[in-house]
C-alpha cells in the first residue's frame, strides 16, 4: 500500500511539473529573433560567439532588459582619460586615446598628422573605436569623421557604432545589438 502511494505522489508530481518545463525549455532555432521590451535579439549557435567574447549568464528576462537598458545609458555617458602616443622619429603623426566611460568601457583612438613648428594637429587619418573589459560585449564601429577645429589646437571627433551584447538565457545562447548611438569627443594638442 505504501508503495502505490509514493508511484502515485511521483507521478502527480511529474505531470504537475512537466507543463513549466515545457514553458522553460522552448525550443528556439538558431537566427529566430526574441524580443526583449523595445530591443530584440537573435538565437545563434555557439559557433557565431566572436573569439574572446564570453557570453554572460543570465536567467531573468526582466534582468535583459535591465542590462541593455543601463549599457545604452553607459554609452551615452563620458569620462576623459586621454594616452598619448607619437611617433616623432619617422613622421609627424601621433595618437591619442580616450576612455570615453570606465562604466562601459568604450575607448576611441584618434590617429592624426601634426606641424611641428608651431605644434598644432595637422588632419585626422583614422579613428578606431573598441569595448575593453566586457568579455560579453563587442562593439561595431559604423562610421567617423575627425576635423581640426580652433586653429589646430583640437581635434573633433565624431563616431558611431552599436555594441553587441552575447547573453545566454532561458531561450538559449542570444546575441543582441543596442540601438545605434552616435558620439562625439574632442582631442587637445598635448606637445611631445
Amino acid at each position: 500500500m505504501n508503495k502505490k502511494r509514493i508511484i502515485s505522489l511521483v507521478l502527480l508530481l511529474s505531470i504537475a511539473i512537466l507543463p513549466m518545463t515545457n514553458v522553460l525549455a522552448q525550443e528556439y532555432e538558431v537566427g529566430e529573433k526574441i524580443e526583449f521590451g523595445k530591443y530584440t535579439g537573435v538565437v545563434i549557435a555557439e559557433k557565431d560567439v566572436p573569439e574572446g567574447i564570453k557570453p554572460l549568464k543570465i536567467l531573468d528576462m526582466k534582468e535583459i532588459e535591465y542590462l541593455l537598458a543601463k549599457t545604452e545609458i553607459e554609452l551615452a555617458s563620458t569620462e576623459e582619460s586621454i594616452f598619448v602616443d607619437s611617433d616623432i622619429s619617422t613622421r609627424a603623426t601621433g595618437s591619442q586615446t580616450k576612455r570615453m566611460s570606465l562604466i562601459s568601457g568604450l575607448y576611441v583612438k584618434a590617429y592624426y598628422t601634426y606641424a611641428v613648428n608651431p605644434t598644432r594637429f595637422g588632419s585626422c587619418t583614422n579613428v578606431v573605436s573598441y569595448i575593453s573589459g566586457r568579455p560579453f560585449a563587442d562593439w561595431t564601429q559604423t562610421s567617423y569623421n575627425g576635423i581640426v577645429i580652433d586653429s589646430g589646437r583640437t581635434l573633433a571627433v565624431n563616431f558611431s557604432g552599436f555594441q553587441d551584447l552575447y547573453l545566454l538565457t532561458p531561450l538559449g545562447l542570444v546575441k543582441i545589438n543596442t540601438t545605434h548611438a552616435d558620439l562625439y569627443t574632442e582631442f587637445y594638442y598635448t606637445g611631445i
